[in-house]
């Protein structure tokens, strides 16, 4: 596999300019590797204002090959921390199949401003299911920073006017919603509701 080179920590970055970090990919192999980045999925919101140059290349064996990567911070990405997080795939001989690096290298940074964090529910649906209860939430992100969300169900019974909890239903999946997004989350309910 190719070895990473060490995080890197940009500190505060300024909007409306371009900043080039250089790092360097090593194989400790004793074989030549052909290796593609990609940026993860949680970092893909960054990926427009990305170049990586190269984003594909060859090393050989303990050679190092330097990747000049850019980022161009927009006016429109929203204050706080970031973290670009790039992941390396080696190509293993001519069927194409990649195989992921067991690290990935990282550029974290922030940017000025207040951070705004606010997230509201829109609407709620109830979907009976053969196996239970989904609940689907729609979400709309209106702060300024990404929101991470896990949809969350407090299922209570009434008796009168006395509330008895019945549950609560976590969602396993975490969603990461951009400022001005709108994104549906949910959550599985595997049981059933008594009648009321």
């Amino acid at each position: 596999a190719v070895s990473v080179p060490a995080s890197v920590d940009a500190g505060e970055l300024e909007y409306g300019k371009s900043y080039t970090y250089s790092l360097n990919f090593a194989n400790s192999e004793n074989y030549t590797q052909q290796i593609t980045l990609s940026i993860t999925p949680r970092s893909q919101y960054l990926a427009d204002y990305v170049t990586m140059s190269p984003n594909y290349f060859e090393v050989g064996p303990d050679q190092t090959e330097q990747v000049n990567v850019t980022i161009s911070i927009p006016d429109g990405l929203g204050p706080g921390n970031h973290t670009l997080t790039i992941l390396p795939r080696e190509s293993l001989g001519g069927d194409g199949v990649l195989t992921a690096a067991e690290s990935v290298a990282e550029i974290s940074f922030s940017l000025p401003g207040q951070e705004v964090d606010e997230l509201q529910l829109q609407s709620l649906a109830v979907i009976n299911q053969s196996d239970g209860i989904r609940f689907e939430l729609t979400a709309k992100n209106t702060g300024n920073v990404r929101e991470g969300a896990f949809a969350i169900v407090d299922l209570v019974r009434f008796y009168g006017s006395t509330e008895v909890p019945v549950s609560t239903v976590r969602g396993t999946t975490q969603y990461l919603i951009s400022p001005g997004e709108i994104k549906v989350i949910t959550a599985q309910y595997n049981g059933a509701l008594e009648q009321g």
